[in-house]
C-alpha cells in the first residue's frame, strides 16, 4: 500500500483515471475471482452463485477473491477525492494528517459496528494512512536530513520495530479484523513501514550509485544489483498473480512440509516456497494471458 502512494501519479481527467483502476485493479480481480469461482463450483466447494456475488461486491468475509487488491481499489478512489477537493498543494499539506487521522477513525468505526462495506471500503479506511505515508513521503524524500538518508537509520528503525515486538507482541490480521491493540498496531505499522521505506531507498541509492552506496560494504553492491534486484522486479512485476496464487501455494506446500507452520525459520522456509512454487504459473499468465492483468 505505501508502493501504491510512493508511485502514485495524478490525473485531472476523473474518466480516464478510472477506466486506468479498473483496467488494472478491477479487471484482474474480476477474473482472477472468477477462475476461483469456477473450482469452487467444480469441486462442489461453494455454489457458483454464491461466488459470483461475492466477487461482484467484494465484502469482507463474504466469498470476496484478492481483497487487498479490492481494498486499493477503494483507496485509490478515496485519495483521488481528497487530493482534487483538498485544492493547490500546500492545502493538500496541511489537510493530509486530518485526512489520515479521519479515515483511521472512520475505519475503526465501520469496523466496530460489523459493517462489511462493497469493495472492501471499511478496510480502505484503515489501510489508506499507508497510502498517504508513500505520498507524503515522496514529496519530502528531497528535504530529508542527512541522518535519516544514512544507510544505519533504517538499521536503528528495525532495531525499534523488534524490540516493539519482543515487549508488546500483537496479533494483527487485517483482512480478519483483528487488531489486539490498536495503539501498538499503529506504532508499529509506523516504525516497520518507515524502516522498510528507508532500506529501499538505500538499496536502491546502492544499485545507482548514489551517495547512499558509499556507507554499504562493496563487495554488496555486485550481489545486490544481480540477485535482490532481480528477485524484486520479478515480484513487482507479477504481484497480481502472486496474490492469486499465494493461497493455493501455501496450500500446496504445507502438505508436502507441515512443518512450515511453526516458528520463525518455517514461516521463512513457506515464503520462499511460495514464491518459487508461483514462478511457472506467474510466468505463464505473465507471457501469454497479460489481459488477465488489466493489459489490453
Amino acid at each position: 500500500m505505501w508502493v501504491s502512494g510512493y508511485l502514485w501519479e495524478p490525473k485531472r481527467d476523473a474518466g480516464a483515471f478510472l477506466l486506468a483502476k479498473w483496467k488494472g485493479l478491477v479487471v484482474p480481480v474480476w477474473l482472477f475471482g472468477l477462475i476461483g469461482s469456477l473450482k469452487s463450483a467444480l469441486f462442489g466447494e461453494d455454489t457458483l452463485r454464491a461466488r459470483l456475488t461475492g466477487l461482484l461486491f467484494e465484502r469482507s468475509g463474504h466469498r470476496e477473491s484478492m481483497w487487498f487488491v479490492a481494498a486499493l481499489f477503494s483507496v485509490e478512489l478515496l485519495f483521488y477525492l481528497f487530493f482534487y477537493l483538498a485544492g493547490e498543494e500546500r492545502r493538500r499539506r496541511r489537510l493530509l494528517p486530518v485526512f489520515v487521522l479521519l479515515s483511521a477513525a472512520a475505519g475503526i468505526l465501520f469496523i466496530r459496528l460489523g459493517w462489511n462495506l462493497p469493495w472492501q471500503a471499511e478496510q480502505a479506511c484503515v489501510l489508506l494512512p499507508f497510502f498517504c505515508m508513500g505520498y507524503w513521503f515522496r514529496l519530502m524524500e528531497k528535504r530529508l536530513p542527512a541522518v535519516i538518508s544514512s544507510v544505519w537509520f533504517p538499521l536503528f528503525l528495525w532495531a525499534v520495530y523488534a524490540g516493539i515486538q519482543l515487549l508488546w507482541p500483537n496479533t494483527v490480521n487485517i483482512h480478519a479484523q483483528e487488531y489486539q491493540s490498536g495503539v501498538v498496531f499503529a506504532l508499529q505499522s509506523f516504525v516497520g513501514t518507515t524502516a522498510l521505506a528507508l532500506s529501499c531507498r538505500s538499496l536502491c541509492a546502492a544499485r545507482c550509485g548514489g551517495q547512499t552506496a558509499g556507507a554499504l560494504p562493496a563487495g554488496m553492491i555486485p550481489a545486490m544489483r544481480v540477485q535482490f534486484w532481480k528477485l524484486v522486479l520479478w515480484i513487482g512485476q507479477n504481484t497480481l498473480s502472486y496474490f492469486f496464487l499465494q493461497g493455493i501455494a501455501v496450500r500446496a506446500v504445507l502438505r508436502i512440509w507441515p512443518a512450515a507452520d511453526n516458528g520463525w525459520c518455517g514461516a521463512a522456509g513457506l515464503a520462499a516456497a511460495v514464491y518459487f512454487f508461483c514462478a511457472v504459473p506467474a510466468y505463464l499468465i505473465r507471457r501469454f494471458a497479460p489481459f488477465m492483468l488489466g493489459r489490453f
